[in-house]
């Protein structure tokens, strides 16, 4: 009976050894693999923490190797979202300096002082009967995240043949992708009621009528930054299409020689940096808006949802199809805040 016992338990523990080390293989082979991914990494992430690039790869070839879904986040969605974020800053000059609200939340609610209290005014000693201000609102702005989904085609050749290469580049080219959407909806969003960003030229702001028909002169987009220097904005910026930029420095303006000087030489308007991007409007036509003058720093992005990168085969198909979702939104806090450049 004991002998029974012994040589049963020398099986258990035989089964275990055997089964610790095809675990230990695996682990090799999976480190092996990482180091091979982390040794090209640099050129392909540039401004990702160390750390959390090193966690998200790791990720990414454990779970190809494993064929299930990979969720970039997680139980690490505090840390791993900023450090996405970040990558898509170093890819998108305007979303430096935008405000981001992380958690799965399905809408992130932002308190508004607008307008704010009105000016004190001395009163005598002994004053009463003191009038209440009836200046100040407080209201909310709120974020929705709405799916946003990217998908990449590989094929079998290319995910077997040279794994590696494709695993440590999987986050540099989501983050292009999502880099554009969000730079995309931010300029052209229409609002959430089109389950779209708040976009600076989709939304109704505050009009600043050009001088004349046709495209903006340097005598406009000063008009529009001596507009914003009217508030206290902490990260001001005017937004316009190269096109309409090109047609704005190069039309002399009686009178605005230095201003035409500065924004040729600095890309600035009466201090103000002059941002160009592809993604503006170029329309002069009346009522088209051609520039637009906010606060980067009361624009909001809220990051609702970690991003899932899910493989998907299809019948009769050789690709393996990575499909990658996120959830997001975006809106300015106050609307009347965002001076738009109307054409006439």
């Amino acid at each position: 009976m004991e002998n029974e016992k012994f040589e049963e338990a020398m099986k258990k523990l035989n089964e275990m050894k055997d089964d610790l080390a095809q675990r230990e293989e695996k682990l090799s082979e999976q480190i092996r693999s990482f180091e091979q991914a982390q040794a090209s990494r640099g050129k392909d992430a540039p401004g990702l923490e160390r750390d959390a690039y090193n966690a998200e790869v790791r990720e990414i070839i454990s779970a190809m190797k494993e064929k299930r879904n990979i969720t970039l986040g997680g139980t690490g969605r505090v840390s791993f979202i900023p450090t996405l974020v970040k990558a898509l800053q170093n890819k998108v000059d305007l979303i430096n300096g935008v405000r981001w609200h992380y958690g799965p939340n399905s809408s992130t609610v932002i308190p508004v002082l607008n307008p704010r209290p009105a000016v004190p005014t001395r009163q005598a000693e002994g004053a009463t009967s003191i009038a209440s201000d009836a200046t100040a609102v407080l209201t909310n702005a709120t974020l929705k995240p709405e799916t946003y989904v990217s998908i990449l085609p590989i094929s079998l050749e290319t995910l077997n043949y040279s794994a590696s290469e494709i695993e440590a580049q999987l986050p540099s080219i989501f983050g292009d992708a999502f880099a554009q959407a969000i730079l995309n909806q931010m300029v052209n969003g229409t609002g959430s009621g089109n389950h779209q960003f708040g976009g600076l030229f989709g939304i109704s702001g505050t009009a600043v009528t050009c001088a004349a028909a046709g495209a903006p002169t340097i005598k406009d987009l000063v008009n529009l930054a001596l507009k914003m220097t009217d508030l206290d904005m902490a990260d001001p910026l005017i937004v316009i299409s190269p096109t309409l930029y090109s047609a704005a420095s190069t039309v002399a303006v009686t009178g605005y020689d230095f201003y035409l000087e500065e924004l040729i030489r600095n890309k600035s308007v009466e201090g103000i940096p002059v941002l160009l991007t592809g993604k503006a409007p170029t329309a002069t036509t009346a009522s088209s808006i051609m520039a637009v003058g906010f606060d980067r720093a009361r624009y909001n992005i809220a990051v609702g949802m970690d991003m899932m990168i899910e493989p998907l085969r299809n019948v009769g198909d050789t690709n393996v199809y990575y499909q990658a979702a996120m959830g997001i939104d975006g809106l300015p806090c106050i609307a009347s805040e965002v001076f738009q450049l109307t054409a006439v």
